[in-house]
This record gives structure tokens, sequence and C-alpha cells, in this order.
């Protein structure tokens, strides 16, 4: 299992759209605001937003990064730690990729009369949808220059090579949906000063937000639209004053670079409600539980935006659903693949698990990527 994972010529069909962006500049206001726009427009729109914090990985990543444990304490303030973080969220992603592929047949879209709470059948393929994307493969750059504000010595050349390990290492995840195509990423600047990193922290900052985390975010999601290319476009949410712009503004300008990379005219109307990839697709593909009732606690958090009770929520889902899983499942080949070549590189990901949730659960694990 070390082969490359490269989608065969034709296999991604998918119509995927990204949005990026750091901490603060208006990404969850316009990814709504757009996601809407879209279904108001006739077309039907699946969401995705990452981290899962509620799944058994997405919990471990959030204990690992507020906490850190014992077992790792030798890789703590060091490259190999942030590292680690990267494959985390790329095996988190993963799992959602796994259970978006699983839809080609059947589709589970939110009931409009429990919104949130229950999911009903639809006989439509995930061809028929436009994939929303709040957050990505992409969003190592938030990863890396949050991680890099714990690590004393480094320089642009060790960015450039975190950048390009969570690219190849989420390679299959980023080709089989077609991500590279439309990626947006919303600054709060309209300036492309990101060539070069410079430190401007000043003493008494919160080392996330100071202005040189902030401009390494700017930097390092520079190097991502470097690679990327013409697929990547930057639209300010503020002008130079710092003053927000108009939300219809920024939506327009939007809609005006989907438009010009996604094809979204040839997509059926369905009459489908915004409906989203979420916690309880996940559960039950990958872990067989039901998580509907279990998780609607997590879901009033997150839509009256309560962090702390989302995240403590999230961490008792994620519980429930290690005690009641039965079996792991992976059906992809090529997510195997990935996942497989992530925890032979990185077995601290396991040596994660296992802290959080015991060896039971880790076997089980294991099972559905070795075998």
């Amino acid at each position: 299992m070390v082969e490359e994972n490269i989608p065969k010529e034709g296999e991604n069909k998918l119509k995927t759209l990204v949005i990026e962006g750091k901490d603060q500049c208006g990404k969850a206001d316009a990814t709504e605001i757009l996601a809407w726009n879209l279904y108001e427009g006739g077309f039907a729109v699946r969401e995705v937003s990452f981290p899962q914090y509620a799944t058994p990985l997405g919990a471990v990543i959030r204990g690992f990064l507020s906490e850190g444990i014992q077992e790792l304490d030798e890789i703590k303030g060091t490259r190999r730690e942030l590292e680690v973080r990267m494959m985390m969220y790329a095996l988190d992603r993963l799992q959602a990729l796994d259970s978006i592929l699983r839809t080609s047949k059947e589709i589970l879209g939110e009931d409009t009369s429990r919104t949130l709470f229950s999911k009903k059948i639809h006989p439509w393929s995930n061809e028929d949808f436009l994939w929303l994307f709040d957050r990505s493969s992409f969003s190592n750059a938030v990863t890396i220059a949050y991680g890099l504000a714990n690590i004393k010595d480094f320089n642009n050349e060790d960015i450039s090579y975190l950048v390009n390990l969570g690219l190849s290492k989420e390679k299959y995840f980023i080709d089989r949906l077609g991500l590279g195509n439309c990626v947006i990423e919303l600054v709060d600047h309209d300036d492309d000063n990101d060539e070069v990193w410079k430190p401007t922290r000043k003493e008494g900052e919160d080392q996330y937000e100071t202005q040189e985390v902030q401009d390494r975010v700017d930097y390092v999601y520079s190097k991502y639209s470097e690679i990327i290319g013409e697929g990547w476009a930057k639209i300010s949410t503020k002008d130079e004053n710092g003053e927000w712009l108009d939300r219809k503004e920024i939506n327009k300008k939007i809609m005006s670079f989907i438009t010009e990379r996604v094809y979204i005219f040839d997509l059926p109307k369905l009459d489908f409600p915004k409906s989203s990839l979420d916690i309880i697709d996940i559960a039950r593909d990958i872990y067989g539980i039901d998580i509907i009732d279990i998780s609607r606690p997590y879901w009033e958090a997150k839509t009256q935006n309560d962090k702390k009770t989302m995240y403590k929520s999230g961490q008792e889902v994620a519980s429930y659903i290690v005690q009641n899983c039965e079996e792991v499942t992976i059906k992809d080949d090529g997510v195997k693949n990935a996942m497989f070549n992530i925890l032979e590189e990185y077995p601290e990901c396991l040596i994660l698990l296992e802290h959080y949730y015991g060896e039971e659960f880790v076997v089980k694990f294991r099972q559905a990527i070795y075998d």
C-alpha cells in the first residue's frame, strides 16, 4: 500500500468549490451567504466543513491541541509535533471523503421538518450536487502558521517543506475531489505583499493573535496559491481602512469566480433541501452508529456559536461512537491507502487514538485500514 493514489482520468465528476481563509476574515458568514444564494438559485448544495470535532478523529485533534499528551512529550515543541497535527487533520478529512464517495447512490438529506436532527434518503447521485467545502487540505496554511508559533528555530524553507508535505499526504483527497479547480481565499486586505514573511511579534501579544502569526498565515496561503495557480482567487472582505465590505458585493465577486471555474448550469434542478455531509453521515458510514439524538446538544451549540459547549458536546458524541462502535469500515481503496501511508510514517497518530480511546478502538481502526 505505497503506490500513488492518482485518480483515473474522468474519475472525478463532482463539482466542488473550496472556501479558505484565516480566522476573523469573515469566512463563516460569507460561506453561509454563498450556500443560501446557490440554493435559492435552484442548485442542490451539499456543505462539508472541517474539522469534524464530534468524530473520534476530530475530538482527538481538539484534545491534542488543547492539552497535549505525556506519551508524546519527546516531540513537544518540535516540527515533528506539527507534522503529527497535520496528519491528524488529514485523517479527519479522509474519513469524510470515504463517506462522500459512498453517497453515489443514495443521498441523505436533512429533513426540513426537523432540521439538523433527522435525515431522509433521496435517490440521487452525488454528481447531481455542488459540493461546498468550508476548509480543506489547504487549511494546513493555518495549521502550519499556528504550529510554528511554538517552534523556536525555523525559516521559509521549513514552511515550503511543510506545505509540500501536506500536499503529498493529501494528494488523493485533493485529486479525487478536484479541489484545486476552484479555491476562494477570503482575505482581510487587498494587497499581495506575501512573498516574504518577516517576524513582527510584540511582547505581551497572544501567540496566535499577533500580527506576526497572522502575516505568517497569509504567507503560507500564498505558497498554496502559487502551486494551485489560476484555480485560486483571493477576495477581500474589508476595505483599505479595515471596514467590512458589503456582503452582497463580496458574494458577487465569489459567484463571479465560481462561474468562471465551475460549470454549474448543467446541474439538475432538484427539489432538495440545503444540506450538509457531517458527523451524522460519518458516524453512520464509518463507525456504524446512529448519533442523531445524542448529537443534538452539539448541533444546538454549533448553531449558537457556543464553542465551549460545542467542543464539550463533541467529545461526548465521539466517546459515544467509540463505546458503541463494533467495527470501523473504510470502503474506498484510495482512502485506505492514503490512511495507511500516513499511519506508517506517523505512528504517533495511533498513540493519540489509544491515549483517548483505548487499545480496543485502535485495533478496530487499524483493521479497517490494514486488512
